[in-house]
């Protein structure tokens, strides 16, 4: 598993445990998200998803917290790792600061790539920003010297210069120590087909790509102009890997993020040459996607730092895609989003042929997102033709029905009756029939068959899982009389067993579990009270026990219904022994587990 591999080669448990009880869960999340105090717990508005009604529940007694509405869940280490974005590593370290805890990592070990891989991609951005200056990079210099680069500002920003050489940082690298395969993890160098390995970015000016630390972990690099474009790619970036995940970074974040955090509005543009002629032109509130369509990561990070969004994405048929795209995951996120129809093709291009001051007026003017929306939704269509007025309709009820807020619904819906001159009744009824057959897939729902529910046996699932979890004499006792093959859920079953072959606690417990449904089921029980459960608990253990009975007996009974219905007496009469057979089990098999129920309570 991840923890106890991280354990192992890096930090050892204890000082990670030691991290997790030291953190006030309760101070540490209240920096992220308002809460209030309800009885023994505290409940706010869930970071992690849109919500009106708080269903983010904080447990300081069980050094927890679970969201009711989007089932996430754990412990204050996965809180920081998934609202920060950081890595396991990345977290810790952070915690530990927090809470003084010296963190001494084993870098004799070689299980965390991540580590190798970071100062490699620095070195070379060290070394690509060493040449920026000298006579071989004369045309990138002057090219950034023209586009409005100061000194100042190319050492900033880092920006380098690959050599044309076709192995100059792979030389560089090796005499430094560095490992090939940290190289080639890092996507700095490619392989050949004939075994030799080359740069990735030759001749061309790099910009690296930072994360929240300010650390480099991928570049951006762009050709010298002047270049054959037709026989390379103007831009090319690193791939992804260990460190470099390109829909959970925004470009220049580290650097604006307080500024964002202070003005509570972001400007979110498309790549890192948008954002950089922004920045040195005084708009220090900005930050980019790199081209990608934004992701929900991507707009949580920016709904983490500001209220209000401005999309200003290029202006062509793929901008403005791009930016409905990103203006409706920022919009289900209660971020206020409007979006700029730029004069030119870019902010960049305004700025070099209108000015900064012609760039900010497009800014302050731009149209907000549901408006835009349903400008470029109706302008598809020749509303001249009736039935394509009843089309564009269609069309936006899809956003519509993504929206689970109705007073958000209510002034979108007059905005269409208005644009489209239709009543709003009749945009409310195509909504309610989009979201009748959505549900029911157009088929009659009252001929859905109702199966028989395992209702009691999660809930003892449920019950067994909490109670062990905090009891660990429980634990090792129905280790003994409970094999795992009595939970039926399979993700229970993996819980219940983690559980059992482990004596940490329930904060620990959750990093021993390595996929994240995992972790938000554990999480969910947990949070739930255990008041008047521990009495019960070996009647728990019971129903998991008679658990296989009943699904038979219901089988066996259902068969009986058919034969009866069939007047299959040949039938009817086997099945009906095979019920008294069962039954007859059962007897026996419960008056055994009646015995050991009454010896481990008594015990």
């Amino acid at each position: 598993m991840l923890f106890e591999r991280v354990c192992e080669y890096l930090i050892s448990k204890e000082t990670i445990n030691e991290v997790i009880e030291k953190a006030d869960i309760i101070s540490v999340i209240r920096d992220y998200v308002s809460l209030r105090k309800r009885g023994t717990n505290y409940i706010g508005l869930c970071p992690f998803h849109n919500e009106k009604t708080p269903s983010f529940t904080v447990s300081p007694d069980k050094n927890i917290w679970h969201c009711f509405g989007c089932n996430e869940g754990g412990n204050v280490l996965r809180f920081i790792t998934k609202v920060e974005n950081f890595s396991f590593i990345e977290a810790i370290q952070y915690l530990a600061n927090r809470v003084g805890v010296t963190i001494e990592i084993n870098a004799s070990k070689s299980y965390d790539k991540k580590s190798p891989i970071l100062e490699t991609v620095n070195k070379s951005a060290k070394f690509y920003h060493s040449l920026i200056l000298k006579e071989e990079a004369k045309n990138a210099y002057n090219y950034l010297l023209n586009r409005g680069f100061s000194d100042e500002h190319i050492k900033h920003f880092q920006i380098g210069y690959a050599p044309r050489s076709a192995n100059s940082l792979l030389m560089f690298l090796k005499n430094s120590g560095a490992a090939i395969d940290s190289l080639i993890s890092a996507g700095l160098v490619i392989k050949r087909e004939n075994g030799d390995y080359i740069d990735r970015f030759r001749d061309r000016i790099t910009f690296p790509i930072c994360n929240s630390f300010g650390d480099v972990i991928a570049f951006g690099a762009r050709i010298i102009p002047g270049a054959d474009e037709s026989k390379q790619a103007k831009y090319i970036n690193s791939p992804e890997n260990d460190i470099y995940h390109k829909g959970k970074i925004l470009y220049g974040l580290h650097l604006t993020k307080d500024h964002i955090k202070k003005g509570k509005t972001a400007l979110i543009v498309e790549g890192y040459m948008d954002f950089l002629s922004c920045y040195i032109s005084g708009i220090v509130n900005v930050v980019a996607t790199l081209g990608t369509a934004m992701t929900i990561e991507q707009a949580r990070l920016i709904k983490r730092y500001a209220d209000n969004a401005v999309i200003g994405y290029d202006s062509d048929a793929a901008g403005v895609n791009a930016a409905l795209r990103a203006g409706e995951i920022l919009y289900n996120l209660n971020v206020d989003v409007n979006i700029v129809e730029f004069s030119k093709k870019d902010p960049d291009e305004v700025i070099r042929s209108e000015g900064i001051e012609s760039l900010t007026n497009q800014i302050v003017n731009a149209i907000p997102f549901t408006m835009f929306k349903i400008d470029k939704t109706v302008a598809k269509y020749n509303l001249q033709v009736a039935e394509n007025v009843s089309k564009a309709v269609d069309e936006i009820v899809v956003f519509l029905d993504s929206i689970n807020d109705a007073l958000k619904t209510q002034p979108i819906i007059k905005q269409v009756s208005d644009k489209l001159k239709i009543s709003e009744e009749s945009v409310y009824s195509k909504l309610r029939q989009f979201r009748y057959f959505k549900k029911t897939g157009g088929k009659d729902s009252s001929k859905n068959v109702k199966q028989p529910t395992k209702d009691k046996y999660v809930k003892a699932q449920e019950i067994i899982i909490r109670i062990i979890s905090q009891d660990c004499l429980k634990r090792k006792e129905v280790s003994q009389e409970l094999p795992p093959e009595y939970f039926v859920d399979e993700n229970m079953r993996k819980i219940y067993s983690i559980i059992c072959n482990n004596e940490g606690s329930s904060t620990s417990i959750i990093e021993m579990l390595d996929d994240e449904l995992l972790k938000n089921r554990y999480v969910s029980i947990l949070i739930n009270d255990m008041k008047e459960e521990v009495n019960g608990f070996w009647d728990n253990v019971k129903v998991l026990k008679n658990f296989e009975y009943e699904q038979k007996r219901i089988n066996i009974e259902e068969s009986i219904k058919h034969a009866q219905e069939d007047n299959n007496l040949e039938e009817l009469d086997n099945l009906l022994k095979e019920l008294n057979n069962l039954r007859l089990r059962r007897v026996s098999s419960t008056f055994k587990q009646d015995e050991e129920s009454s010896r481990n309570n008594n015990d």
